[in-house]
């Protein structure tokens, strides 16, 4: 999200087109996904008109652009809004863009790949509070409850108003996420289960395993056969 002080992008309040980079779909979307700009006074194009709004992802559906386009022009701010396709690779240039990142889902099973994503770029963070489980409010993220349109633009507008605190949360996030969920720590601690399980095989365990009976009071290992 652009904000009135700083160039930024930051996503549309919504779910991606399928093959985008966090992998969630764009259709369809409930009330509270298409309304996350807000109304009235917590609108965020009424209270930020300088604000824009991007939803980038890897593969953008026509259908699905033509339709958001129609919502924003309905909400307001058509001529401050677009969807960009762009790579793994070119997304972390979009992100370091951002004044504000947005996770919309009001609650998610797991940690959403785009929170994530997030994290991993220090982004400012806005989220409904049941799809960032694993981030504090105020410390990490911005968390919102009730998962409310009003509350989630709300937390937009707090973050675009006091700069001082949306840089606090990107400092504090990306401090978070380092020796938690970069790539080095999960691939060491990865190969640490993996040579848990290693250690427990057969093959490692089978020289201290006593004699099994086997058929007509055969033993089962082979080197008692050939004794």
């Amino acid at each position: 999200m652009r904000g009135t002080k700083s160039p930024g992008r930051a996503e549309l309040p919504v779910d991606r087109a399928p093959g985008s980079p966090d992998g969630s779909s764009v259709d369809p979307i409930s009330d509270v996904r298409a309304r996350a700009t807000g109304s009235g006074r917590c609108s965020v194009p009424v209270r930020k008109p300088a604000a824009s709004l991007l939803l980038v992802g890897s593969t953008i559906n026509p259908a699905h652009s033509a339709k958001y386009e129609r919502m924003a022009a309905d909400l307001g701010f058509a001529s401050r809004f677009r969807m960009a396709s762009c790579t793994l690779d070119e997304l972390p240039d979009f992100l370091a863009a951002a004044d504000v990142a947005v996770v919309p889902r009001p609650e998610s099973a797991g940690i959403p790949t785009k929170l994530l994503n997030y994290m991993a770029a220090g982004n400012a963070i806005v989220s409904f509070k049941q799809s960032a489980t694993i981030l504090q409010h105020g410390e990490t993220a911005l968390l919102v409850e009730p998962a409310t349109a009003e509350n989630f633009a709300q937390g937009i507008l707090s973050l675009l108003d006091d700069p001082t605190l949306a840089q606090r949360l990107r400092t504090n996030v990306k401090r978070f996420v380092v020796g938690r969920f970069d790539w080095p720590s999960i691939a060491a601690k990865l190969e640490a289960v993996y040579a848990g399980l290693a250690t427990k095989s057969p093959a490692n365990t089978r020289g201290s395993e006593p004699d099994k009976p086997g058929i007509n009071g055969q033993v089962s290992h082979l080197s008692r056969r050939q004794s």
